[in-house]
């Protein structure tokens, strides 16, 4: 009976493995970039470019590269930030179950910023 019972949790944990393997095929991680980029968009008021997207389901991670954030408005046309690239930490229940993204954290990787200051000190 407990050798069974050994046997049978032993093939759900391989299973889990499996299925955590192979999530990254099954979903395409750039489908998600331009919900990413309309979030940022809304969040930040400029204009967001992001690159090719790669999942990390046991990290809970996207993985973005070039990232480009537009400078404001006032300031011309030019680029705030450039980044290597970009992790974006996720909930991975939500994503997997309702395809809906939810996200936790944003770090840059090898930003690069352009500051101005206006002529009148802004």
């Amino acid at each position: 009976m407990k050798k069974r019972l050994g046997v049978i949790l032993g093939g759900f944990v391989a299973l889990l493995l499996l299925a955590a393997l192979s999530l990254p095929f099954m979903i395409d991680a750039n489908y998600f970039r331009p919900m990413i980029e309309n979030r940022l968009q809304v969040a930040l008021g400029r204009e967001i470019t992001i690159g090719d997207l790669n999942l990390s389901v046991l990290r809970g991670h996207l993985r973005a590269g070039n990232i480009s954030i537009s400078d404001d408005p006032a300031f011309g046309s030019a680029l705030f930030v450039r980044a290597e690239s970009l992790d974006v930490g996720i909930d991975l229940i939500p994503l997997i179950l309702y395809r809906d993204l939810r996200i936790r954290s944003i770090t840059l990787h090898q930003p690069e910023l352009a500051l101005l200051r206006s002529a009148n000190g802004k």
